[in-house]
This record gives structure tokens, C-alpha cells and sequence, in this order.
């Protein structure tokens, strides 16, 4: 357990410095260091400029001014990293997955047969694991003909 010597160096904080308690408070860290980041970097729409919206209604950001900063903290802190990484690795196994997929596929014509319904299969299930870890929501779709 701790020793004569590690009591001596750190004090009494030593047996609170686990690998658990150092990932918790990194994750935390690292968190609150992208979250200050992206609300700076988003305060030109939290601020919005009238007559530029009046221009352009169709990107006006009607919601940002309502936007209140506490209320984002706790999932910064405890959730933004551990969703960054899922989403990265679920991406990187989807594009991983699609170039299985395309091996040997002429690129010249259309996805048929069998490497069609993989490449959609792999893309839907990709895409929603991503959106309902990573973004809590579900992402519905449909396949529109020509017609």
C-alpha cells in the first residue's frame, strides 16, 4: 500500500492518486479546455448581427442568444471526451469497414449487388452508433426514387 516514504513526500492526498482519480480529473480538464474553446469561438452567433440576419433569415441562429453557459458544464466536464473518442473510433472502423467493403470494386461504374446493401448497412449502423452515443439522438431516413 503506501509507503513511509510516499506518506512523507506527498502527504496525506497520496492514497487519493489513483489511475481512476487522474482519468476523471484529465477528462474533466481536457473537457472544460474544449468547451471554453467552442463558446468562444461560437459568440459571433450567441451575438447576432440584426441586419445581417434580416439579409440572410434562413441562417440566422434563433436559439444561440438563449444559450446559457453553466447549463453546458456538467456534460463538458463528464461527457465530451468519452463521446470525442467513440465518435473518432467509430469513424475510423466505418472507413475501415467501407474499404473492405470496396477492394477490387471498378470505380468507373455504379455499387451493385451484395457490396451495395454491405456499404448501406455499415453507413446506417455507423452513423446512428454516432448519433445516439455520441449526440443522444436518432437519426431517421428514407431512400427517395427518382420519381
Amino acid at each position: 500500500m503506501v509507503t513511509d516514504l510516499e506518506k512523507s513526500t506527498w502527504g496525506p492526498i497520496w492514497p487519493y492518486v489513483t489511475w481512476l482519480n487522474v482519468l476523471l480529473v484529465l477528462n474533466a480538464a481536457l473537457g472544460l479546455t474544449a468547451f471554453e474553446w467552442a463558446w468562444r469561438k461560437t459568440r459571433r452567433f450567441r451575438k447576432p448581427i440584426e441586419e445581417l440576419d434580416a439579409q440572410f433569415p434562413e441562417l440566422a441562429r434563433k436559439d444561440a442568444p438563449n444559450w446559457k453557459k453553466w447549463k453546458l458544464y456538467p456534460g463538458a466536464i463528464t461527457l465530451l471526451v468519452p463521446r470525442l473518442i467513440w465518435t473518432m473510433l467509430v469513424g475510423v472502423i466505418m472507413v475501415i469497414l467501407l474499404n473492405v467493403i470496396l477492394i477490387c470494386h471498378d470505380s468507373s461504374g455504379p455499387i451493385t449487388g451484395c457490396r451495395r446493401f454491405f456499404l448501406r448497412r455499415v453507413m446506417y449502423i455507423c452513423t446512428n452508433l454516432i448519433s445516439v452515443v455520441g449526440w443522444f439522438t436518432y437519426l431517421g431516413s428514407e431512400n427517395m426514387t427518382m420519381e
